[in-house]
């Protein structure tokens, strides 16, 4: 049996806690139909159910920024208003210490700051790219001879298959100076790799298929040596029973590569390819840190509000919440700073993107710990 003030304590928070989600989310609602009203205006309203889906695959990166800031801002409001109640005084009046307050929200942080992990990890990247899509293709209606060139493109197939290109073309689907490899199950060594001089899509027999021009295909041992070798003046799709390109390769190469918007998991793949390749992976590594401490920072703030609010202070409770509010945004602005000087390679990832989480929950401890109830 879950005690009294347990029970009361998750009950007000969760109350608080999905008040705020709805809140954000009908502001977030408003400000899309704000954004992108010429689609309703200048559709007569036809394209409002396409809206809806573009804002619906968005939630999830919306709940992953809120989740940490709402759990903290959350925690503070359920103390602030039970100690103007008088009910924290009661609580530790009776021998109710505050870290034994603070332990059921302090478990709750934890739970929610996995969450927070699993939907960056699995449900915010294909979100973006299906609300992508679904603005360019159905908002925007936009043909492929109306997109641009793309640069330096370098984007992920199937499996462990990835694509750097100079340049691509997607009106005319050319490729200039293609590199494409396969890397094995560890992502830590290369199966096969093709470089070529350019590759084009051409129709034969009434089929399309990739043609690579001055084409050097080599496969490799799993010591990293190269097992075989072959140059080719035109090699063909399927000229290599490993050559079986995707059908829709033209999508993948339009996709832009984002490191701010890949989880933990997929940017560790791409930082063994960049470092077998001999790429600086600075940039890499600071966003695969800083959001997995993003993450983090819901059990973070949640330590340092409760040790915070859970003090008696001469300034007053009112006072006290404000104070808790300057903590949050002096949290993220430490994060965005050290995420910023860690990009410009000023401090290491692992500083910029942990630091600020040792500090604030050394100072959350400190504060739970450092007071005993009377």
């Amino acid at each position: 049996m879950i005690p009294y003030v347990d029970r009361d304590l998750i009950r007000s928070f969760f109350v608080a806690f999905i008040t705020l989600i709805v809140f954000v989310q009908v502001g977030y609602l408003v400000s899309v139909l704000l954004e992108k009203n010429q689609y309703l205006i200048g559709a007569g309203g036809q394209k409002f159910g396409w809206l809806m889906l573009y804002y619906l695959f968005s939630i999830p990166r919306q709940v992953s920024y809120a989740i940490p800031v709402g759990t903290a801002a959350c925690i503070l409001w359920v103390f602030t208003v039970k100690a103007r109640n008088n009910e924290i005084l009661a609580y530790m009046s009776g021998g109710v210490s505050s870290l034994r307050l603070a332990t059921p929200l302090l478990v709750l942080a934890a739970i929610f700051s996995v969450i927070c992990y699993l939907t960056i990890e699995f449900l915010a990247n294909p979100g973006d790219e299906a609300s992508r899509r679904i603005e360019r293709i159905q908002l925007q209606e936009r043909s492929l001879e109306t997109l641009t060139r793309e640069q330096n493109v370098f984007q992920r197939g199937l499996g462990e298959r990835f694509y750097n290109i100079i340049g691509f073309d997607p009106a005319t689907e050319r490729m200039d100076q293609p590199i494409i490899f396969q890397m094995g199950d560890n992502m830590r060594d290369m199966r096969w790799r093709l470089d070529a001089e350019f590759a084009e899509r051409v129709e034969q027999e009434g089929e399309s298929q990739w043609v690579f021009h001055n084409a050097h295909f080599r496969r490799y041992a799993p010591d990293g040596s190269v097992s075989s070798y072959q140059w080719a003046e035109q090699l063909r799709e399927g000229d290599e029973p490993e050559l079986q390109l995707e059908a829709d390769l033209t999508r993948y190469l339009r996709q832009r590569f984002r490191p701010s918007a890949m989880g933990f998991a997929e940017l560790r793949e791409y930082i063994n390819i960049f470092e077998l390749q001999g790429k600086p992976t600075h940039v890499l590594r600071t966003y695969m840190h800083v959001n997995f401490s993003i993450a983090l920072g819901s059990i973070v703030l949640a330590i340092l509000m409760c040790g915070h609010i859970l003090r008696p202070s001469s300034a007053g409770v009112i006072i006290g919440f404000g104070g808790g509010l300057a903590y949050i945004f002096a949290y993220y602005l430490l994060v965005i700073l050290g995420r910023q000087m860690s990009l410009a390679g000023i401090v290491d990832p692992l500083l910029a993107a942990y630091g600020p989480n040792v500090l604030f929950a050394a100072m959350g401890f400190y504060l739970l710990k450092s007071y005993r109830s009377v």
